[in-house]
């Protein structure tokens, strides 16, 4: 089981229908991507948390101050649906590995009424890249 903390964690928000000034408004942050939906009529954006590496602590205190907020932009329709995205690597070696999250961040994740998704990528010793800003 993976004790560690994840590489990354990012918030995405999908179905947006305000403008990204507003959103950001909304949401007190500035935001890391804003970009239109495949379908071009509607937006997606995205929140890279800061510090994730170094304490669980660090993710919930951000997921804290973003859950009312983001509660409140589902609730009006603003937004359509939010997503606490959590990357891990494994041993590239390994057939399978698990990932325990702290209730702490499930119960914050809950009351900004954000998913949780884990993203996996495999690995070497060597590899230390921060999966997410490759994409």
């Amino acid at each position: 089981m993976i004790e560690a903390h994840p590489l990354s964690a990012v918030l995405r928000f999908r179905d947006i229908v305000i403008s990204q000034q507003a959103l950001s408004g909304k949401l007190g942050v500035t935001l890391d991507r804003f970009s239109p939906e495949r379908s071009g009529d509607l937006f997606w954006a995205q929140i890279n948390l800061p510090e994730c590496r170094d304490s669980w602590q660090s993710i919930k205190g951000h997921i804290a101050t973003l859950a009312s907020p983001i509660a409140e932009l589902i609730t009006s329709g603003a937004i359509g649906s939010a997503t606490l995205d959590l990357a891990f690597s494994f041993d590239s070696k390994l057939i399978t590995r698990s990932a325990k999250i702290p209730k702490c961040i499930v119960e914050a994740a809950g009351r900004g009424q954000l998913d949780l998704e884990i993203s996996t990528y495999p690995s070497t010793d060597n590899d230390t890249a921060d999966p997410v800003q490759k994409s």
